[in-house]
């Protein structure tokens, strides 16, 4: 009896560490988009540490294939010797690792956009669209801290325009 308790106490706490422990990913992609719009229909946004990127086209030729998916990097900026790009980045669940979804909600379907997510962690690289208000359950706030950090990027960007 003692034993089957362990092993269940046991589950519950791995299960708890996979949804409350979150990793900085070495890179990370995201951005917002729209299939049905006229200009520019999705701005990405690529981080790692040492540089920032900004790619306005490369979603809407993968679209049908994100595994092609390739950063242009139209506009960049490199890490200087002050600091690096970490802050940006968001830190991920260890639990997205093994989420079998690579879509919550259904983004895009109504015309109203949606998130797009990838990340490389512990050499896993995931992809993901998120419908806003249809994030996952472990990580409700998600499309808003993308929405933040894509702030961030922008106003970093701004700054060294002037």
């Amino acid at each position: 009896m003692m034993k089957r308790l362990s092993i269940i106490i046991l589950i519950i706490s791995l299960v708890v560490l996979m949804f409350t422990v979150k990793l900085n990913p070495g890179r990370i992609v995201m951005g917002f988009y729209a299939g049905e719009c006229d200009g520019n229909c999705s701005t990405l946004y690529e981080v790692t540490e040492k540089v920032l990127r900004i790619d306005t086209t490369s979603f809407r030729e993968a679209q049908y294939g994100y595994a092609d998916l390739k950063i242009k990097g139209q506009r960049f900026l490199e890490e200087d010797d002050e600091g690096n790009f970490q802050s940006f980045k968001i830190d991920i669940p260890i639990i997205m690792l093994l989420e079998p979804r690579t879509r919550f909600g259904c983004p895009d379907c109504w015309d109203q956009g949606g998130c797009f997510l990838e990340f490389t962690l512990l050499g896993v690289k995931r992809q993901f669209e998120i419908e806003e208000g249809k994030e996952p359950l472990y990580f409700p706030q998600l499309t808003d801290e993308v929405s933040k950090r894509v702030k961030a990027i922008r106003n970093e960007f701004n700054k060294e325009r002037r």
